[in-house]
């Protein structure tokens, strides 16, 4: 984490945990991190040190905390995956830009607004990412989540992707924390891919090879992602029909 991002660090922690920083804070973080960057002695390789040096800034936040309170044990698992040490640099690395990706988005839209984000895999699965989970759904509706094929992206990477559906919340509905109720979320994944295991697009032929043609004539792509569209489309009128106001944008 370079100095510079410092006063970032400190927005982000002040919404999420409710805080007030004193208004040194800033400085007194910032000479902090210069100190463990200069210490010749630490190993960037070395858990115990990183975790040690993350003590420290923890510890140091909670001092020049003005207005607000926060545990320890729930300030150091936040910092361990905000902050991270480049390898083989005195310097911190800074928030993975898939993080940074989901919050612009998110901020950019109008309330109730929708989006479709791609987003790795793991960002759903893996436990370390349970924060950014709690993000999203802090300050949006899933509407359903689609698990690409793994050559959707070949050849540039074979990373395993998903489709996001979300809704923005409106302050009303945050403020009467309907996030927090339970809702039914759309889920399906696609088994038949565009393109094969090089990256060449794949089309759907005829009986005699040639390629299909939609009523534009474009050609038609070998995917299975038509079916899934129908389907969401299919199961978002029954909800609405159930009263589900999330999908009236479907009957159109």
């Amino acid at each position: 984490m370079e100095t510079g991002n410092i006063k970032s660090v400190l927005k982000s922690f002040a919404e999420e945990f409710d805080l007030e920083f004193k208004n040194d804070a800033e400085n007194i973080i910032k000479d902090k991190i210069k100190e463990i960057n200069q210490d010749g002695d630490i190993d960037l390789e070395n858990n115990e040190d990183v975790n040690n040096a993350i003590q420290e800034i923890a510890s140091l936040m909670i001092q020049v905390v003005d207005r607000g309170d926060v545990k320890e044990n729930l300030l150091i698992p936040r910092l361990k995956v905000v902050i991270r040490y480049k390898k083989n640099e005195s310097k911190w690395n800074k928030v993975d830009r898939h993080i940074l990706f989901i919050q612009r988005i998110i901020e950019m839209l109008k309330e109730g607004g929708r989006a479709v984000i791609v987003l790795p895999q793991g960002i759903f699965n893996n436990s370390n990412e349970k924060y950014v989970r709690k993000f999203i759904t802090e300050k949006a509706r899933i509407l359903g989540v689609v698990g690409l094929h793994g050559n959707s992206f070949k050849p540039h990477t074979g990373t395993k992707t998903s489709l996001l559906f979300l809704r923005k919340f409106t302050q009303e509905e945050i403020r009467k924390a309907q996030n927090h109720t339970d809702y039914p979320i759309f889920f399906a994944v696609s088994k038949i891919s565009f393109k094969d295991n090089s990256g060449i697009y794949l089309y759907a032929k005829d009986e005699e090879g040639n390629k299909l043609l939609d009523d534009d004539g474009n050609p038609i792509y070998q995917t299975d992602l038509y079916h899934i569209a129908d389907a969401f489309k299919d199961w978002g009128l029954k909800q609405l029909d159930r009263g589900d106001q999330m999908y009236e944008y479907l009957k159109n």
